[in-house]
């Protein structure tokens, strides 16, 4: 009889054991730029995978029409160099010129956290799109 309760209650232990274990786990972080990220000014990025290039598309302009970007419109090209690390170049116009320019970026991402050096205000920090 002593085997048994012992038995039982190594058994109930086990299970409380793996339940607490299983709530205890985190999420595994992402650190994929893929995806749609949205700036302070309402602005959505879309970035893809083309073959060895990451282009980003701007697919809800907000503030950047005033400058003259068009929806699909490519803002980015990157490539990856690290696990969350990206680095190419960032599309800039200046509201009164016609011809947009070419900035060097570099791109981190955490989570659903994106940053750059690069980027104007709004494009700098920029939180991931729930999908």
């Amino acid at each position: 009889m002593k085997s048994l309760t012992y038995l039982v209650a190594l058994g109930i232990t086990l299970s409380i054991m793996a339940c607490s274990t299983q709530k205890t786990i985190p999420a595994p972080k992402t650190y994929s730029l893929i995806g749609q990220w949205e700036g302070c000014d309402g602005r959505i990025i879309e970035f893809t995978k083309e073959d060895d290039i990451i282009i980003g598309r701007c697919i809800a302009l907000g503030g950047l029409g005033t400058y003259g970007f068009t929806l699909n419109e490519v803002g980015y090209e990157v490539e990856a160099q690290g696990n969350n690390t990206y680095k190419g170049r960032v599309k800039w116009r200046k509201t009164g010129q016609k011809d947009p320019f070419w900035k060097n970026v570099e791109i981190t991402i955490d989570g659903n956290s994106y940053e750059d050096q690069g980027s104007d205000s709004c494009g700098r920090e920029m939180a991931r799109v729930k999908s």
